[in-house]
């Protein structure tokens, strides 16, 4: 069932849980998405970014993805994931997308909410949802070349200083009427660097949650400990963004896959039906990874 993103994450709300956000890069990931889902009985939201693909791709995308939703037994959004551009936000407003997150973070606030104040005009008239995001998450340092950031994060001063302001967040909800805020509260984009684990500010969380609306929104989810994702739901998040830790899932079962097989040299010599389960290999770890984080999550059964 394709879902508008607002009623899916105003459950999640009520309900104390979490929903996965996992950004897909083809159809066969919006698959892997949606038969997860399914197969934990969860709702989900499917994100597709502009940063690696062309606006043709992203239309495809959208299309294929919000058919598999319409098709499926489980709330799906489909959501555009970082939208920079105006002309960019616009396009998926009018394609297969149920809502969109517009991203003006690097702004200065007052223009932040303006253009964002402007989209959600537009999205609200065609039934769709929209989130923004306030502070700055940032992106780790050696993942600014996949993650579009002007705000690269070296350590957890860096990370603290760009945390989002409760007082400001209350305004700019009251400006823009967005659906959702993501907000700055520890996480950074991209895989974390080895030995390092996030520290995300939980009290920051409840005072944000007290006084802010709309639905809480996380992103960086990727590398997060475990613990943090039980807590998210409980504490008053709604919805983390994840990536890296499903795509490096997904490289490790085809790792295996080849080990198995006896090593890449003899994998060139595979049959059709060896390449084709080697290729299925990666989706199988993407899958199994949102499995296991809808059940961190608390979203498992939620459908």
């Amino acid at each position: 069932m394709l879902y508008n993103m607002r009623t899916i994450l105003d459950a999640a709300r009520e309900g104390g849980y979490c929903v996965a956000a996992p950004n897909v890069i083809d159809d066969r990931s919006a698959r892997a998405v949606i038969r997860a889902a399914e197969q934990a009985n969860a709702p989900i939201i499917i994100d597709i970014s502009r940063s690696t693909i062309d606006a043709q791709e992203f239309q495809f995308l959208a299309g294929i993805s919000a058919e598999y939703a319409r098709a499926s037994r489980v709330p799906v959004a489909v959501n555009l994931d970082h939208g920079k551009d105006y002309e960019v936000c616009v396009q998926a407003l009018v394609s297969d997308c149920s809502s969109i997150m517009a991203d003006r973070s690097t702004l200065p606030f007052e223009e932040n909410a303006a253009q964002v104040a402007e989209l959600s005009k537009i999205a609200h008239a065609l039934g769709k949802s929209i989130e923004a995001e306030l502070g700055h998450v940032g992106t780790n340092v050696g993942a600014e070349k996949e993650i579009e950031s002007s705000v690269i994060m070296k350590d957890d001063r860096d990370i603290k200083a760009g945390f989002t302001v409760v007082e400001e967040a209350v305004r700019y909800v009251e400006l823009t009427q967005v659906d959702a805020l993501a907000v700055a509260v520890g996480t950074v984009h991209g895989a974390y660097p080895k030995g390092m684990v996030p520290q995300i500010d939980y009290e920051r969380i409840g005072q944000l949650r007290e006084a802010v609306p709309v639905p809480l929104v996380v992103h960086g989810g990727s590398g997060t400990a475990y613990e943090d994702m039980r807590r998210l739901g409980p504490a008053g998040i709604t919805k983390i963004n994840l990536m890296a830790d499903m795509v490096a899932n997904g490289i490790l079962y085809t790792k295996q896959f080849v080990d198995s097989f006896g090593g890449y040299d003899s994998l060139a010599h595979a049959s059709t039906l060896k390449m084709k389960k080697f290729i299925d290999a990666f989706y199988h770890g993407f899958e199994d990874k949102i499995v296991e984080y809808i059940g961190l999550l608390g979203s498992q059964d939620k459908a």
